[in-house]
């Protein structure tokens, strides 16, 4: 979800159709949603991340981004539109590799846009955190970033920007496996709704945005619940 001053937003994948959905509101009290579905080309939408910001530059002064995975051809897409939702512009932004899963989306100011995802990658190469940064609204990206290649790492990961030079990045580290201690996690939803967690680690890398991989990292461990 992502409000700006006027509008609530929310992107979701809607399972039935495998479509990616957008609802939008214009009242905080008491929200009547409009829904419209953005792409409905094969499986697209899962690991949706949405973020909305006040720009001057267009008629009604909303922009909105979605970036998401798209199942079927195992990219990174991004969609974003300048009319708060009505019409989107489809883009994709990486397709090297199984790309997407997981995505988070920030935005600097309208036309600064990064992304972390999670890379799928074959064993013997080892799965990775990347990020990549749009300073055109997201009509072209630098090349991807590489966060961490530590293992299993990047999955759940989540982007958030200070300012407009300092960018961080948590993120799961799922090396060790369940029982080895760390931030308590739920491994999938049938673990979840029976309330069983198992313990991983979480980490969070901090970066500045025109660099190729972490300035510092931490871990943050936590005993099991």
């Amino acid at each position: 979800m992502a409000p700006d001053t006027t509008n609530i937003y929310i992107s979701y994948y809607d399972d039935t159709s495998y479509n990616l959905k957008f609802a939008v509101a214009t009242h905080f009290v008491f929200p009547t949603f409009t829904f419209s579905t953005v792409d409905s080309t094969n499986d697209m939408g899962q690991y949706s991340s949405i973020a909305a910001v006040n720009d001057t530059s267009v008629d009604n002064g909303q922009t909105v981004y979605i970036s998401y995975y798209d199942a079927t051809s195992g990219d990174l897409k991004l969609t974003s539109s300048t009319n708060s939702g009505s019409p989107f512009s489809v883009s994709t932004v990486v397709s090297s590799g199984d790309v997407g899963q997981f995505s988070s989306i920030a935005i600097v100011d309208p036309t600064t846009v990064f992304i972390s995802y999670f890379e799928d990658a074959p064993i013997a190469s080892g799965n990775k955190l990347r990020m990549v940064r749009s300073a055109d609204y997201g009509v072209t990206f630098e090349d991807p970033a590489t966060v961490d290649t530590d293992q299993t790492v990047g999955e759940h990961n989540d982007i958030s920007l200070v300012g407009t030079t300092n960018v961080f990045v948590s993120y799961l580290d799922n090396t060790a496996g369940p029982g080895f201690g760390g931030l308590v996690c739920p491994k999938h939803r049938a673990e979840l709704e029976r309330s069983i967690w198992s313990s991983s680690i979480q980490r969070v890398s901090y970066l500045r945005p025109d660099s190729s991989g972490p300035i510092s990292e931490w871990r943050v461990p936590q005993g099991r619940r």
